[in-house]
């Protein structure tokens, strides 16, 4: 089977009618006619399998390779392994593993991390786009683009995986309990925190070994830390002095340590994105985080100064209200390029400050007239300048004078 773009449909058709081929072959138009509009790589996989209603084992191959060796090999360690699979083959150039797919290997040839054109590789193997994907997880591939996995590269939706699913809940308030919109529960695989968590785990097992062996051959005596500490991935055997006599690793312990290593989840309310789009949300909390941070520091939010917990809310409240209307006027100097003239928050407000609003007994209020820069500063906040504000023709205090008649005989 054979998926092209609509471009060269025709050219792929010609070459079937002429060629005298061993094996049926077809041949399917994906409707794209420019980059604007291509499905990419996974979405071709995924409409090939849609629109030939494949249910088995699938080998894919990216067409733009030249082969001088046979796929058997690989459709025999498929078999063997009954996994999907990937095909790997040691590539000594940086610049070359920038190019391509790199994945992790552990030493029963299963794929730790997976990473597509990464700019510090984590290892020599690099993944040429051969595939086979076992018919069981056919319909991830589905699931990862609707995820907004990225559609470009076959074996880029491998790295992280995720799933959403609603769960529905209840809030009792008062003692009436009434329906809640469900929460939004994002569950999601990272296959490289996956392949980090048990480097760590395999690295701590291997040290710990190696300290229970020194001790064994010292012949040291463990009290109840050393037995706690040292325990943790090996059955130790003591004999009545509490002296180490022999250890060994303890069967589960360490697989039980990297159960759930590299899943995460999300638990949000009134929250409608992908997961890919709540992602790239969430990681953008380090930021926010530190951007309010300066502000609290800015309006000296750290200390509270209060005695008694109602005043503690209270002032807790005006931080927080202080604390919105600070970001606002950040936004705003940022968008508007105020920061060029007020290199601080402070110097902006106090510019603000010879502005005076005097309240009269049945009379109109009073407002002293803005200068240039405030009026600036008012209309870069989109906040209307009151009429009494406004700059005023002054009048001049000279008379006018009179106008000369000149005759011109």
């Amino acid at each position: 089977m054979v998926v092209s773009n609509h471009k060269f449909f025709d050219h792929f058709t010609s070459w079937k009618e002429r060629c005298s081929l061993s094996h049926p072959v077809v041949i399917l138009d994906d409707g794209s006619t420019d980059n604007s509009n291509r499905l990419g790589a996974v979405r071709d996989i995924l409409f090939a399998i849609e629109e030939q209603e494949i249910d088995e084992d699938v080998l894919v191959l990216a067409g733009d390779n030249l082969l001088d060796f046979s796929l058997s090999g690989f459709v025999s360690f498929f078999a063997e392994k009954q996994s999907t699979c990937i095909m790997r083959h040691y590539e000594p150039s940086l610049a070359a593993l920038q190019r391509t797919g790199v994945a992790t290997i552990d030493s029963s040839d299963k794929v730790l991390l997976m990473e597509e054109k990464p700019r510090e590789p984590k290892s020599n193997w690099a993944v040429p786009p051969f595939y086979v994907y076992k018919r069981e997880d056919l319909p991830l591939i589905r699931k990862a683009i609707d995820s907004g996995g990225n559609t470009d590269a076959p074996g880029s939706f491998i790295a992280v995986y995720g799933t959403v699913c609603d769960v529905p809940f209840q809030v009792t308030v008062k003692g009436l309990r009434r329906d809640a919109r469900p929460l939004r529960l994002y569950l999601f695989f990272n296959n490289e925190a996956n392949g980090r968590d048990k480097d760590r785990v395999a690295h701590e097992l291997y040290e710990e070994g190696l300290t229970l062996a020194n001790l064994q051959r010292e012949g040291a005596v463990l009290d109840a830390t050393d037995k706690k500490q040292l325990s943790r991935y090996h059955d130790l055997q003591l004999d009545a002095e509490d002296r180490l006599t022999g250890f060994s690793q303890a069967p589960g312990r360490a697989e039980r340590a990297t159960r759930h290593s590299g899943f995460f989840a999300f638990l949000c309310n009134l929250v409608d994105k992908t997961p890919a789009e709540l992602l790239d949300l969430y990681g953008m909390r380090d930021v926010q985080e530190k951007s309010f941070d300066t502000i609290k520091t800015g309006q000296n939010g750290r200390r509270l100064r209060t005695s008694t917990e109602l005043s503690n809310d209270g002032r807790l409240f005006i931080q927080f209200l202080a604390l919105i209307l600070n970001s606002r006027i950040e936004h705003v100097m940022i968008d508007k390029g105020l920061y060029v003239t007020y290199p601080t928050r402070k110097l902006l407000i106090e510019s603000l400050t010879p502005i005076r609003s005097i309240e009269r007994p049945n009379r109109e209020r009073l407002i002293s007239e803005m200068l240039k820069p405030q009026r600036e500063v008012f209309e870069a906040f989109g906040i209307e300048i009151p009429l009494q504000c406004r700059p005023k023709k002054r009048k001049s205090s000279r008379p006018a004078k009179k106008a000369k008649t000149i005759s011109l005989s």
